[in-house]
């Protein structure tokens, strides 16, 4: 039996000279119920030589993440619709 599993990745190529943020969303089916979907997203920031500017940064940064969230939940809803009308 085939997997049923969808995986996006995005980075963030704003400021790369002082921060590096990256996010990884994972849709895959509940080994509970095979009718739901687990969602997982895993987030990573790095923040370098901005000196003052590090908290602007990493709320910034904060923000990438909610938006990466938002745009995966997104494009899963929009392919479910395709797929079951």
């Amino acid at each position: 039996m085939q997997k049923r599993n969808m995986s996006m990745k995005t980075h963030c190529l704003t400021w790369t000279q002082y921060a590096s943020l990256s996010e990884e969303s994972v849709f895959r089916e509940s080994l509970e119920n095979p009718n739901w979907t687990d969602f997982t997203q895993k987030g990573r920031i790095s923040v370098t030589g901005a000196g003052l500017l590090n908290r602007v940064l990493e709320a910034f940064a904060q923000s990438f993440l909610k938006q990466g969230v938002k745009k995966g939940i997104k494009i899963m809803e929009t392919l479910l619709q395709e797929q079951c009308g």
